[in-house]
């Protein structure tokens, strides 16, 4: 039985609903701040006011402002699609930015063996002129020592280091 617990205030005893039936009193507007819920995976197993809980947001008859623990998790879920972003376009600008045959890493002009690891399965990113098919190559800069990546682009003649556009493997 999947439910919360409750409690109308901190000094007040503390009480168990299931999910429907806290949700049901959501919509018909009987619990609002300053009620307050705690749940292993919603609140972390803490005390917190209802207005921390998005449940509360899509269900609630009222508009209230948003806690600030939800607050808080909304920001860190933002900048950790910023964060993601900015890789992406890091690794463009790389690509982009170091010619064929060099590491982008340190610059290193490549000239070690390459290993053909397989078909590229990743996603279309044009960012990086990745057109989501062709073989996929590995191989280690000799100076500093970073693992590569490389998909041909679906061009099967390019298999050289020199000939291929490499960037850091994850």
């Amino acid at each position: 039985m999947i439910g919360i617990e409750l409690r109308d205030d901190a000094n007040s005893p503390a009480y168990f609903l299931v999910w429907e039936t806290f949700k049901e009193r959501i919509q018909r507007g009987e619990l609002q701040p300053p009620v307050e819920v705690r749940h292993e995976d919603y609140t972390e197993n803490q005390w917190l006011t209802i207005d921390n809980l998005y449940v509360f947001f899509r269900h609630s008859p009222h508009n209230y402002p948003m806690g600030e623990y939800l607050r808080r998790k909304f920001a860190e879920e933002d900048e950790k699609k910023q964060a993601a972003a900015q890789v992406l376009e890091d690794d463009a600008k790389r690509f982009h930015q170091h010619p064929s045959g060099v590491c982008p890493v340190c610059s290193t002009k490549l000239t070690g063996e390459i290993t053909l690891t397989g078909m590229w399965d990743g996603p279309i990113n044009p960012l990086i002129g990745n057109p989501g098919h062709g073989s996929v190559y590995e191989t280690t800069c000799q100076d500093c020592g970073a693992k590569l990546e490389s998909n041909d682009l679906g061009h099967h003649d390019r298999q050289s280091a020199a000939k291929l556009k490499w960037f850091k493997k994850n």
